[in-house]
């Protein structure tokens, strides 16, 4: 009977063992940026010892439609890139490539005018733009609502460019 108990103990510690090392372990997964250095092989932290320390790595966002697409690297780091990552990697290129964009809006809807469609995704994602008039003033006359509409865009995710393509398509002068 005591052998029997005192296995069932080092089982249990053994179990307990196990299970607190694989819970205190480092999750390691995709970040908000990965890096590509200068021979433009994709790196999941700027920590990786495959980046020169004389070159580094320039940092990429991995939600930017602008900075992540398919020519921004040509290999990945066996080092730091797992399969894990790489599928997340992946996952944020084909959402990247989904998001709405001025580059890729269905015109037919808006009548070709880059205002309308502005205005219907602004709406769409709850934002308040009041009338159609009143969105259009305000982008004409109102410098403060310009940069207010042109930073709303990036933090819902409406792919609108740098702030020149932004008053460019908007016809803003």
């Amino acid at each position: 009977m005591k052998k029997t108990y005192k296995i069932i103990i080092c089982i249990a510690i053994l179990v307990y063992g196990i299970v607190w090392i694989y819970f205190s372990l480092p999750k390691k997964g995709l970040g908000k940026y990965v890096y590509v250095d200068d021979q433009r092989i994709l790196h999941s932290t700027n920590e990786c010892k495959g980046i020169t320390r004389i070159h580094g790595a320039s940092p990429v966002n991995v939600y930017s439609k602008d900075e992540l697409n398919a020519s921004t690297w040509n290999s990945v780091c066996s080092e730091c890139v797992n399969d894990k990552i790489y599928r997340q990697v992946m996952e944020c290129l084909q959402e990247n490539a989904s998001k709405d964009s001025l580059l890729n809006a269905d015109w037919s809807k808006y009548g070709n005018e880059n205002r309308k469609w502005l205005y219907v995704k602004m709406n769409e994602n709850g934002v308040n733009t009041g009338s159609y008039e009143d969105f259009n003033n305000s982008l004409d006359n109102i410098a403060e609502d310009r940069d207010w509409y042109y930073q709303k865009c990036l933090r819902i995710g409406l792919n609108v460019g740098s702030r020149e393509n932004f008053d460019s398509l908007m016809k803003l002068k």
